[in-house]
């Protein structure tokens, strides 16, 4: 079998991948876990083509980061401007301050499917900037780090896109009251980085509790407290959707739900504290199994030595629980990223 690109390339596919193109979008769920593996498996026998499309979509990706750290630096050196002219040093020291912290968090936010921001006509002129520069360097670029493209750049598979209606329906029809939920979003939050950085992948970004009668409940950012929501929102515009279910013991599922719930109208956690006076959307699942099923133990990560933190996809390996539904197409923050830029690499250097 041979995959295709819009730039008339034809080249051969291992069995893998396939295996993966060949099935339905329900079927992948079963094999998803092959495409995050893709993601650090470098692309073998490049045509000439090729290299210059996966240097393109670097080379974009780039870009975008570029303009991003120009823009956050933009701000700091002008609300420490501002700051100057008013405080004097100390107002220049917090304006900078401000600047830097406000640009890191906001800045990249816009990047994927939340529609237009002031600064994305800038950030696609940087994409299409890296992409041509990417492809014309692409010979030396590739001699020089071999191994940069990675097989997931190049195949149609890898490529992000919603769970479908039909997805969710099944994906609702086998959950219980008490199940873990844990999602990944199409969007570009930073989020997904930090998660990146520790544990090398960033395949879920969201997690939650099912309470049954289709509703879950979350810590929600956007809301800025826990509540309960309509499933269908929670799985609206997501890639892929995990359910986990602990082994309860008898009434211990109830319980966990019944403990989440006590947590409703808890703000939220923007600190990651695993207190639960604020919480996180980890830290509803994570602290309702602590009180009403203790047996059932989330590790805990040590974030850069100083920090206890729990990533959504720790739930995963909840002790003695087991995946009992799944949608979508499973990949990491990096991988989506890439794969986000094809179009455009595509065209840019068509």
């Amino acid at each position: 079998m041979h995959i295709s690109s819009s730039l008339g390339v034809s080249r051969p596919q291992s069995p893998r991948l396939a295996t993966l193109t060949s099935q339905s979008p329900s079927a992948k769920t079963e094999n998803s876990i092959d495409l995050v593996e893709l993601n650090t498996r470098p692309a073998e026998g490049l045509t000439r083509d090729e290299r210059r499309l996966g240097w393109a979509q670097i080379g974009a990706s780039t870009g975008v980061a570029t303009m991003n750290t120009l823009l956050t630096l933009g701000a700091s050196a002008g609300l420490g401007a501002i700051g100057h002219a008013t405080l004097g040093l100390p107002g220049a020291i917090a304006g900078a301050a401000i600047g830097l912290i406000g640009g890191i968090i906001a800045i990249p936010f816009g990047e994927g499917n939340k529609g237009e921001t002031p600064f994305l006509p800038l950030k696609k002129a940087a994409a299409i900037a890296g992409a041509k520069l990417g492809a014309a360097l692409s010979a030396p670029l590739q001699s020089k780090f071999p191994n940069a493209i990675k097989e997931y750049q190049l195949t149609d598979a890898a490529k992000a896109r919603d769970v479908t209606t039909e997805e969710v329906e099944k994906f609702k029809s086998k959950l219980q009251p008490g199940d873990i939920l844990l999602t990944m979003s199409n969007d570009d939050p930073m989020f997904h980085w930090l998660i990146s950085l520790k544990k090398g992948s960033s395949e879920h970004t969201h997690a939650a509790l099912y309470a049954g009668d289709g509703q879950v409940l979350e810590a929600n950012s956007e809301t800025g407290k826990v509540g309960y929501r309509e499933s269908d929102l929670v799985f609206g515009n997501k890639s892929h959707l995990l359910a986990i279910r602990p082994n309860y013991n008898e009434g211990e599922a109830e319980a966990v739900v019944t403990q989440a719930e006590s947590y409703v109208g808890r703000p939220y956690d923007w600190f990651a504290s695993l207190s639960e006076k604020r919480l996180g959307c980890v830290e509803v699942p994570f602290h309702a199994l602590n009180h009403a099923a203790p047996e059932h133990q989330v590790p805990v990560t040590n974030l850069l030595g100083v920090k206890k933190f729990i990533f959504p996809s720790d739930l995963t390996k909840t002790s003695d629980s087991e995946i009992v539904a799944s949608a979508g197409i499973r990949r990491d923050a990096g991988a989506m990223r890439l794969a986000r830029y094809s179009e455009l690499a595509e065209k840019a250097i068509g």
